[in-house]
């Protein structure tokens, strides 16, 4: 870093750094260097000469053949892993839609970051590929094209990176799984998982719900998903929202789950959108309203579910919460169709024989 008013600044963007950099622990300042190492002024933790894995704040494994792997997602770092945005090492990135981008403040910087991302994931680089999916998906930095995106969440997925895997979910996208055994996946999500990562909180409750690297236990996959539901994380919200629901490993209760999905809803979770939808469709958990249900159920058709699209189709094609319109069931029906949607499918075909 070079020297400005006896503080340090970053060469390329200027930004102050202060006298001292912040511990990666607890953003406190580092205390003196004793030793040779450093420890955390709030939880006293020795951290040596390590830095932190800059996907999961968590230490480094020991250098193996001059590189690094993260121990929350198993990638191979290499000598460093560098910011897509400024060529700098790379800093915690933020979890959800919000976090693609998010160093880019306009639409010339977005552009550098999307190209930045396009060029690590055509080397193979399993988070630019994560986040240039992110970029296509959102239209940030790029036009929007949601297929682009599910190509290179899938690129990502394939290698074991679980946020495109989650977004693929998302998508309702079926996920082949990885190589690593599920006692691995276990160990490894509860170590960041109880010092507070949502994420790997999420994903600890998805083994506890599945039975896989553990044994199945649907009241401790609830732990586990209220724990990240609570700090917000909108897919833990929604899979709090179904065990409620559907009283797997909590009592039964509509209404809580009504509460839930909602809380996923507004933050634009595809699946509680539509999760949501039926809720209002039925009268279950909420006062029944067919208009309310085709309000979520089109959110999430505009972001290609196939679900909400079959189900869309069924209220035009009744005219259910809005106009009987076959041609625009007919619209809806066909866009679930072409994802593999066999009901829907089958609903063309049969309207097509009527004409």
């Amino acid at each position: 870093m070079a020297e400005k008013n006896g503080g340090r600044t970053c060469p390329k963007c200027g930004m102050n750094l202060g006298q001292k950099h912040l511990c990666p622990i607890c953003d406190q300042p580092e205390p003196e260097r004793r030793r040779g190492g450093r420890t955390c002024p709030k939880c006293g933790m020795n951290l040596g000469q390590k830095h932190l894995c800059p996907i999961c704040d968590q230490p480094e494994p020991e250098q193996r053949r001059g590189g690094r792997t993260c121990p929350k997602c198993g990638m191979n770092l290499g000598q460093k892993h560098l910011c897509p945005i400024c060529d700098r090492p790379e800093r915690k990135r933020d979890a959800g839609s919000s976090g693609f981008c998010r160093t880019a403040s306009s639409p010339v910087d977005k552009t550098e970051a999307v190209s930045r991302y396009r060029a690590a994931a055509e080397h193979g680089d399993a988070t630019a590929q994560y986040l240039l999916g992110g970029c296509c998906y959102y239209g940030l930095g790029v036009a929007e094209n949601k297929p682009e995106a599910v190509k290179w969440w899938r690129r990502a997925a394939a290698q074991g990176h679980a946020e495109a895997r989650n977004k693929l979910r998302e998508c309702g996208i079926p996920v082949q799984e990885t190589n690593e055994s599920g006692t691995d996946a276990v160990n490894r999500y509860r170590a960041t998982a109880e010092h507070g990562d949502a994420d790997a909180q999420f994903n600890l409750g998805e083994c506890y719900f599945r039975g896989k690297g553990v044994r199945k236990d649907h009241a401790e996959a609830v732990k586990w998903y209220r724990l990240a539901a609570e700090q917000g994380l909108a897919k833990a919200q929604n899979n709090l929202g179904y065990c409620y629901f559907q009283g797997r490993g909590v009592p039964e209760n509509k209404t809580e789950a009504v509460k839930w999905w909602r809380a996923a809803a507004e933050q634009g979770m595809i699946e509680a959108q539509f999760n949501l939808g039926g809720a209002y469709d039925l009268g279950e958990g909420v006062s029944q309203d067919r208009t309310e249900a085709v309000k979520w159920y089109r959110l999430a058709a505009e972001q290609g579910f196939a679900n909400a699209q079959n189900s869309l189709g069924d209220h035009y094609y009744y005219g259910v919460g809005v106009r009987k319109d076959h041609a625009e069931a007919a619209k809806w029906y066909r866009l679930a169709a072409e994802q593999g949607h066999e009901a829907a499918r089958e609903k063309l075909n049969r309207m097509e024989r009527e004409r």
